[in-house]
Parts: structure tokens; sequence; C-alpha cells
């Protein structure tokens, strides 16, 4: 199953409020019909991030977070890509978008789902990491180091902090053609962390213990450039289906 995920950034003079209203209380409810799309969740970023600023404290990045994420899923390239050039339904949710999308400031990528910790249940907040491999790999190996790097998620999972854990990898044979048409230019990620927790408090606790704030950190370093990838918390808003 294909899943096209998008970090999204709201047009300049609406706030982070108005943006995740309107994209919840009125692009959310247009009809889907009979669009191929298994599933659709929202992530509407915390305006309180703690990731956000424990990365920025750790490595420096300044760059500014996503404001929410859109996830779709669907069989196939084929089913995708005649539903986003052709169903009348998905024209009109791409028009919709004209109102509160800032297209030069959002990005996108295309991928596939390896399942470390199925999330199951209603989990409200989702810790996002969008990755950037180090330039001394290629994507591949990448992919192979990030999947060893499993390991600390199921160890949180053990300790009772993490409800669910996914490494959404990007399509080796990809054009990037996805992350081309944001303000990211050529630079796709490599691969997006999702990680499912029940509360923030539980999310803080991990980032506050040894294995968040030292050996998940010093890992990674082993794999991906923190400044170059992004970060964000957010609610989850699921639209069609009741997984994920």
């Amino acid at each position: 199953m294909l899943k096209l995920i998008r970090c999204l950034r709201r047009l300049p003079g609406l706030s982070l409020g108005e943006f995740h209203a309107h994209w919840l209380e009125h692009h959310a409810r247009l009809p889907l019909g009979d669009r191929p799309v298994r599933r659709y969740v929202q992530y509407h970023r915390l305006p309180d991030d703690p990731i956000y600023k424990a990365m920025m404290q750790a490595e420096g990045a300044t760059a500014e977070p996503y404001d929410g994420v859109s996830i779709q899923w669907w069989d196939d390239h084929r089913s995708m890509a005649d539903d986003l050039a052709g169903s009348p339904e998905g024209q009109v949710a791409l028009g919709d978008e004209q109102h509160f999308v800032d297209p030069a400031g959002s990005t996108a990528c295309l991928t596939e789902e390896r399942v470390i910790i199925e999330p199951a249940g209603d989990v409200p907040y989702v810790l996002f990491e969008c990755l950037r491999r180090r330039d001394d790999m290629d994507r591949a190996a990448f992919q192979k180091r990030w999947e060893q790097h499993a390991f600390i998620g199921r160890q949180a999972h053990r300790m009772g902090l993490l409800k669910g854990y996914i490494q959404n990898c990007a399509l080796l044979e990809d054009d990037d053609r996805w992350a081309a048409t944001g303000g990211d230019g050529a630079a796709a990620w490599d691969g997006v962390v999702t990680a499912y927790f029940d509360s923030v408090a539980k999310l803080k606790a991990l980032l506050a213990a040894p294995l968040g704030s030292a050996e998940a950190y010093e890992d990674e370093r082993t794999f991906m450039d923190h400044v170059r990838s992004s970060y964000l918390v957010a609610r989850r808003h699921v639209i069609r289906d009741v997984v994920r």
C-alpha cells in the first residue's frame, strides 16, 4: 500500500488556529465520494511543541516546523494517479487548498510502511520526524541502517511510553517529484518516522529518559542528518478509517 505524506505550511496571514480550523471544519468535510483513498488522516501541530524545542537546543536547527501533516493511503500507483488526476472530488479538494495551504512552503514524500509496532486503538498524539540521510550514505544504505535503529522504539514500547512506531520509507525508485513541488526543492525526505503516544506527558518522559535523550540521539547520528531533518508533534484527526 502506498502512503503519501504531505507536510503543510499555512498561507501567510493565517494563524495556526485559523489554518487548523479550515482544514478540519471545512476541508475534511468535502465529499470523498468513490475516491479510492483507503485512509485519510490529518495531524495538527501542537502550538507548544516539545520535540521542536528539544531539537533546536540539541543541534541549533532554526527551520520552522510544518503546521500539519496530511497522510493518504492508496492500494497502488495506478489508483493514486487516477484519483489525483481524474476524480472530481479530488479536484475539488485540491482547489480548496488554495485558501489555506502555502504550496511554496509545503512538501511531500511518497512512502511504503515498515510497521515496527502497530498503533492499536485511539492514540491521539503523533511525533513526526522527517529524516534526511547523511551525505556519505545513499538512500538504500540509510534505510537499512534505519531499520536497525528500530530497537529504540521497541524498548520505548516495553517501557510503556510508546504506543506505536512506523518507519515510512521513501521509495527507492521515486523520482523526488513530490519534494520538488514544495519549498524544500529537490531535497526529498529519505523517510518519515511516525511514533504514537497516549499523551504529551509520556512523550516528554521518553525525551527526558536516557533512551530518548542520549541513546536514540547518538545512534541516529550514525545515519541521519539532524540539522536538515524536520520535527513536529501533532494531534491526530481521522477523516477516513479508524486506525492511523
